[in-house]
C-alpha cells in the first residue's frame, strides 16, 4: 500500500495543510491538453456554504490526485462553481481552505463504469465549520514571521515549480531556502517530501525528523515521518510516530490510517480496527480503502456478515475500482456459505 505524504503551503493569508503523492511524478492525475485520452472525465464542484457565512466568503479550493499532490487550485466564494477538466480517471482529493484556519477534505471517486456517457461528476464541497478553537494558528504565524525574505521567495517558488511538475528546480529552491534559513521546519517537509517520493527513505526519515525536532507541535512532520517508517517496515518507530501525529492532529484522515496501518502491520487489530473506523467516519472514499482492512479483520474473526458489510461499502464508493471485481467474487463467496480469505489488500 502507498502511504500518503503531506507538505504544507503558505499561500497569502492562508495557511493551506495538503498532502504530496508518494509514488512517482508521473501519475499527475492530469491528462496533457494536447494528448486528452478518450477516458478523461470532468469534474464540477459547487462550494456550498454555512448559514453564518458571508455570501462573498473566499474559500481556496484545490484539486489533488488520490495521493494528494496538488493539481490544481482556484479561490472561489461561496455559492461558485468550480470545472476541473481534463482528468484521468481515479480517485482524487478535495481541500477546502478558508480563513481563521478552517479546513476540510474530502475523497472522491472518478473512475466511470462501461457508459462511455458517463464521464462527467459533479460535488457539492460544503465548507468546514469554525473551530471553537484553532489550535497551533498563532504559533505558526510567530514562526513564519521569523523566516527571510529571501527564503520564503524560494519556498514560493518551489510551490510553483512542484504544480509545474519541474521537480529539479523545486529542490534547488528548497535548498536554497534552507541554506539562507536552516530552521525553516515547511522547507525541511517539503524536501522530505521529495526524497520520499524518489524511494529514499533515509533521507526522508532524516528530512522529517529534522522537521520535529524544529517544530515539534507540527502533526504533518510526524505523520509524514510515520510514512517513511512505515515504508521501509520499520512499524514500531512508525507506531510511535503515527501515536504522535494523531495526538496533534486527531481529526486528520491520513493520521488516523496511517496510525491504523501501524497497528495493522503488528498484527493489533483491534486497535487498528478503531482507526480504521475513524478513516470511514471523516472520509468515506479515502483513497486507501479501510473498508478493505476492515473487511480483512473481520473475515479473520469469522464475523462473516461485518466482512460483507464492509464490501459492500467499498463496492457503493468504488465500484469501479481495479480491485472491485475480487470484491464482489468474495461477497459472493461469503453469501454461499464460503469461507474466503481477502486477497485484494494492497500492500
Amino acid at each position: 500500500m502507498k502511504h500518503p505524504l503531506s507538505v504544507r503551503l503558505v499561500t497569502g493569508a492562508i495557511l493551506v495543510i495538503i498532502t504530496i503523492v508518494s509514488r512517482g511524478v508521473t501519475e499527475s492525475g492530469f491528462a496533457q491538453k494536447k494528448e486528452r485520452p478518450a477516458s478523461a472525465v470532468e469534474l464540477t464542484c459547487k462550494i456550498v456554504g454555512m448559514p453564518e457565512d458571508h455570501p462573498r466568503s473566499v474559500w481556496l479550493i484545490e484539486l489533488c490526485n488520490a495521493a494528494g499532490a496538488p493539481l490544481r487550485r482556484a479561490l472561489r466564494m461561496v455559492g461558485d462553481t468550480v470545472h476541473f477538466k481534463n482528468l484521468l480517471p481515479g480517485i482524487y482529493r478535495i481541500y477546502l481552505s478558508g480563513k481563521g484556519g478552517r479546513r476540510s477534505v474530502e475523497s472522491i471517486d472518478l473512475r466511470p463504469g462501461a457508459d462511455p456517457q458517463n464521464m462527467q461528476f459533479a460535488k457539492e464541497v460544503k465548507v468546514p465549520r469554525a473551530a471553537a478553537q484553532i489550535t497551533g494558528l498563532h504559533q505558526v504565524n510567530v514562526r513564519a514571521l521569523a523566516v527571510p525574505k529571501e527564503a520564503r521567495q524560494h519556498m514560493q517558488q518551489s510551490e510553483k515549480d512542484q504544480l509545474d511538475g519541474n521537480e529539479a528546480a523545486m529542490v534547488k529552491h528548497l535548498k536554497e531556502a534552507i541554506k539562507i534559513y536552516p530552521d525553516y521546519a515547511d522547507a525541511w517537509n517539503n524536501l522530505g517530501a521529495y526524497y520520499h517520493r524518489a524511494g529514499d527513505y533515509e533521507q526522508s526519515i532524516r528530512s522529517f525528523t529534522k522537521v520535529t525536532e524544529l517544530d515539534p507541535d507540527f502533526h504533518v512532520g510526524w505523520m509524514n515521518l510515520g510514512g517513511s517508517l512505515l515504508a521501509i517496515g520499520r512499524y514500531q518507530e512508525a507506531l510511535e510516530a503515527n501515536k504522535k501525529a494523531l495526538k496533534l492532529g486527531p481529526d486528520d484522515a491520513i493520521a488516523n490510517a496511517q496510525l491504523g496501518l501501524s497497528h495493522y502491520y503488528l498484527h493489533d487489530y483491534a486497535q487498528a480496527r478503531e482507526r480504521f473506523k475513524r478513516v470511514l467516519a471523516l472520509d468515506p472514499a479515502f483513497p486507501d480503502a479501510p473498508q478493505l482492512f476492515l473487511a480483512q479483520i473481520a473475515l479473520g474473526e469469522g464475523a462473516f456478515a461485518e466482512a460483507m458489510e464492509y464490501l459492500h461499502g467499498y463496492l457503493e464508493l468504488h465500484p469501479n475500482a481495479p480491485d472491485a471485481a475480487q470484491a464482489r467474487r468474495t461477497l459472493a463467496a461469503l453469501s454461499n456459505g464460503m469461507i474466503v480469505a481477502l486477497d485484494v489488500i494492497r500492500k
